[in-house]
């Protein structure tokens, strides 16, 4: 997992999964986030209450980009 910042390094605005052969893999890959993300693409969302959000990514051959609602701020 890689994740991108802002110009000025201070946030991180979004995260990009991948996975070594090819982006495939038989389970689903579970990624907890700080905040909300604007596409969903790829993975099923659980939030339960105040916990964090989490992402279970399906891999299929792609990695799978999450750019955040809200810059987080580092």
């Amino acid at each position: 997992m890689t994740w991108t910042t802002s110009v000025d390094g201070a946030s991180i605005e979004s995260i990009n999964v991948y996975t070594a052969g090819g982006n495939i893999c038989e389970t689903t890959i579970p990624i907890t986030v700080p905040v909300a993300v604007s596409n969903t693409a790829g993975a099923t969302q659980e939030q339960v209450g105040s916990d964090p959000l989490t992402l279970w990514v399906t891999m299929t051959g792609a990695s799978r980009a999450y750019q955040f609602s809200t810059a987080m701020k580092l």
